[in-house]
């Protein structure tokens, strides 16, 4: 009895799989690859938290990540540059000369 199913569970198979194996219509996505990463907790030296997204989401993330550290340091240098001129225009000693 045993003989007699294995070829028969073989000629099923190549029956149900021939027309998807013989190039079909749909072939199956490519599968992306996850990275996780593990991301301290600003509230606690010792939370961790891991986050999982795909390579190209990383990438967006960290271009997102820089171009706002960058905002942040040419805002905070600006605020430098208004300040130097106060101090030059008030001078040192943070009153106003009378004219």
């Amino acid at each position: 009895m045993r003989a007699s199913f294995l070829p028969a569970a073989a000629a099923a198979a190549l029956l149900a799989g021939g027309p998807a194996c013989a190039g079909g219509s749909d072939p199956k996505p490519a599968k992306t690859r996850t990275v996780c990463r593990a991301q301290a907790d600003t509230t606690s030296r010792i939370g961790r938290t891991r986050t999982c997204h795909s390579k190209e989401e990383w990438a967006q993330i960290d271009q997102q990540r820089l171009r706002d550290t960058e905002q942040g340091l040419e805002s905070t240098n600006h605020q430098r540059q208004q300040l130097d001129t106060f101090r030059n225009v008030v001078g040192e000693g943070g009153v106003l000369p009378r004219a």
